[in-house]
């Protein structure tokens, strides 16, 4: 059954592309046994405005917690809804 979610274990979003996450805490860091969605994006980091060569990450709401939780899985966002008739 495809059901859309993609594990990171088998490959990352197109950089900077808004996606659905699904994430849990890490180890010894609250209730790992909730899985939890979110928006976000996956691209370089910057710090203090400057780009970090060769860094990768998952963008808000990870940019200053990032250690405490872990991306499992992510899809696409679906097309915004339409009313009828619009193009």
């Amino acid at each position: 059954v495809v059901h859309g979610w993609i594990p990171v274990s088998e490959r990352l979003p197109e950089e900077d592309t808004d996606v659905l996450i699904s994430y849990r805490y890490k180890e010894g860091e609250g209730d790992t046994n909730n899985m939890y969605i979110d928006i976000t994006s996956y691209g370089d980091m910057y710090f203090g405005g400057r780009k970090v060569e060769g860094v990768k990450h998952w963008r808000q709401p990870f940019e200053y917690f990032e250690s405490n939780y872990e991306v499992i899985a992510w899809m696409p966002l679906p097309e915004p809804y339409r009313e009828d008739g619009e193009a």
